[in-house]
């Protein structure tokens, strides 16, 4: 298994036998068996697997990431004869379900050339480690004896001098080499450690876990986990959960169902005493890996190659209400919320506050939380609307605001969460709020008295729609610089969804816009990407082809002043990056 090259990444896990080590100095036991109240739930996630092979989901924003094959068409492994792997990223869905895959680059500077493997992000989204051949602008490199190597790539998300953001050039990790392979990434919850799996010389035998800690701006010397962890087989696929547990995929511990099994052990770095065996349901006869565990410590995903699936590996997903037996709880942070009279400031008792886990642009999933949406003309441009949040929906409050009109409780450590505040007499407030780091929450929510209701003509029903109009989307439809569609874009093109489904005779153009900073050409290919990734998740979604036109339109048609050159503010830039909704035809009702 030494100097194993990355096209061969794919299938050297089916290859792994599952022996006995005798280095191996923990104890080992299987996961307790499942209150039979509450069993664990295990299911094949039908919706994103395809033919080939799908594995090593990570969480990204609002649905995860993971590596596939699944290209019917370019560049071919010559030695597994599938298309080279790329990264997908699935949204969830209100039902909470990964849905609708979406390419996702990093950057160009290695597309079609090499296989992308196993990714992690930093909690922030910022950074990315992935692994990739060693190569250099593409082209893979092999060392003195023939053999390619794995090493694992940093990218951050940067603005060049253009103002334009995007995942910057790739920078091997310090510890890399061409001699051995290092894969797998994974950071511990705080960022400050990097786990990964590697041949290097000095292990245990096989592939080893490791781990690097972050030393100011570069990572520090790998430590080998040890014996309690590490075997004569293989260790692979780390992924540490916000508890702190150690999850890793083993073909060398006795208790095994056969192939990679996947185990637990908390407390890695503490000379651990027991490693356990997540058992039935999640593991198998066949070889199971890339476990990940979200932070409720209740739900995840990982891939298998058992039978019955859609390809070679495919993707689980899995549900344990009382969450995986022996895993501590996620870490958690006091909040405090102040409620208080906007004009007095005088503290408002009494007032209703709900808490919902959100994305970071503050839209909530869930099928019991939904968004209604009106369309509201454009000043100036009668046959412009635009579409709008109208309402949230009807909620039973979470906390209730005291004398001093402050309520308490606890939020999870690095989770986003809209808290929405309403009171007899006042305005409904919300507010975003992240918990980024270990310190105590507080936000302030100031009512102001409500003002008089707006007439209803200004909010138009679907019916009022007319041939040639255009309706405006939000503009925070895609991350900047990317094609990909975020939650915010679904939560919208499911409004238009809707419409469509109003009108089963309307067709309509999507058109696609971007600011005019950049170059031109980019932000051309850009927008046809955007439009067309929009009109793939209307047919996705059961809407005929035939209705849907999609248009990139580049940085042509500027909505402000915000022509090439000129000095605009980020704000101004935003309402530029588009996506229009132009109506072709409407039909009969």
């Amino acid at each position: 298994m030494k100097h194993i090259a990355f096209c061969l990444f794919l299938l050297f896990c089916n290859l792994l036998s599952a022996q006995q080590s005798s280095k191996s100095k923990s104890r080992d036991r299987f996961r307790e068996k499942d209150d039979g109240h509450y069993p664990l739930r295990v299911e094949n996630s039908l919706s994103i697997n395809q033919e080939g092979t799908d594995i090593a989901p990570v969480f990204y924003k609002e649905g995860i990431v993971f590596v596939s094959s699944r290209a019917k068409n370019g560049p071919r492994d010559p030695k597994t004869n599938e298309t080279f792997s790329e990264h997908f990223y699935a949204l969830f869905d209100k039902n909470g379900e990964p849905s609708f895959p979406q390419k996702f680059r990093i950057n160009d500077e290695a597309m079609g050339s090499i296989n992308e493997g196993p990714l992690c992000f930093s909690r922030d989204g910022q950074t990315i480690f992935a692994t990739r051949n060693n190569n250099i602008k593409g082209v893979v490199k092999a060392n003195k004896s023939g053999k390619s190597t794995l090493k694992i790539y940093r990218f951050k998300w940067k603005q060049n001098k253009n103002g334009v953001w995007n995942w910057d050039r790739s920078v091997e990790l310090p510890f890399n080499s061409d001699d051995y392979s290092c894969m797998h990434p994974c950071l511990s919850p705080d960022g400050s450690k990097l786990f990964f799996s590697s041949d290097m010389p000095g292990g245990l035998g096989g592939f080893d876990l490791y781990y690097a800690e972050r030393k100011d701006s570069t990572w520090g010397q790998p430590v080998n986990l040890g014996p309690a962890i590490n075997t004569e087989r293989q260790e692979i696929f780390p992924f540490v959960s916000q508890s702190g547990a150690l999850f890793f995929s083993s073909s060398g511990r006795a208790n095994t169902l056969g192939g990679l099994d996947i185990y637990y052990v908390n407390n890695p770095l503490n000379n651990p005493e027991e490693v356990v065996n997540l058992g039935e349901g999640i593991n198998s006869g066949a070889d199971d890996k890339s476990f990940i565990i979200d932070d409720t410590g209740k739900k995840g995903y990982f891939s298998s190659n058992r039978g019955g699936g859609v390809g070679k590996d495919d993707i689980y997903e899995f549900e344990a209400p009382r969450g995986i037996e022996g895993i501590v709880r996620p870490e958690t942070n006091p909040a405090q919320f102040v409620v208080t009279d906007a004009a007095s400031g005088a503290a408002l008792r009494g007032a209703s506050l709900i808490v919902l886990e959100a994305s970071e642009e503050g839209f909530v999933g869930g099928n019991n939380y939904l968004y209604t949406m009106g369309l509201i003309p454009v000043p100036g441009k009668p046959d412009v609307l635009r579409l709008v949040l109208k309402g949230t929906g009807d909620f039973g409050a979470d906390l209730y605001s005291n004398a001093e009109g402050k309520a308490r409780s606890e939020l999870t450590r690095y989770r986003h969460y809209l808290v929405i505040v309403s009171m007899e007499g006042y305005d409904t407030k919300e507010k975003l709020i992240s918990v980024k780091n270990e310190k105590d929450v507080t936000a302030s929510f100031a009512l102001s008295r409500k003002t008089a209701m707006p007439a209803a003509d200004t909010i138009f029903p679907t019916r009022d729609l007319h041939e040639g109009s255009t309706i405006l989307l939000d503009q925070k439809m895609y991350d900047a610089n990317k094609a990909t569609l975020n939650s915010t874009a679904v939560s919208y093109l499911d409004a238009v969804l809707e419409v469509l489904r109003e009108f089963p005779e309307m067709e309509i153009d999507l058109v696609a816009h971007t600011d005019t900073r950049g170059d031109a050409k980019l932000n051309l290919e850009l927008t046809e990407e955007r439009a067309k990734n929009a009109k793939t998740y209307l047919l996705f979604k059961g809407i005929d082809e035939s209705r849907v036109h999609a248009l990139g339109k580049g940085e042509s048609e500027p909505l402000n002043r915000c022509a090439e050159g000129v000095n605009c503010s980020e704000e101004e830039h935003r309402q530029n990056n588009r996506l229009e909704v132009r109506i072709r035809k409407v039909g009969a009702h």
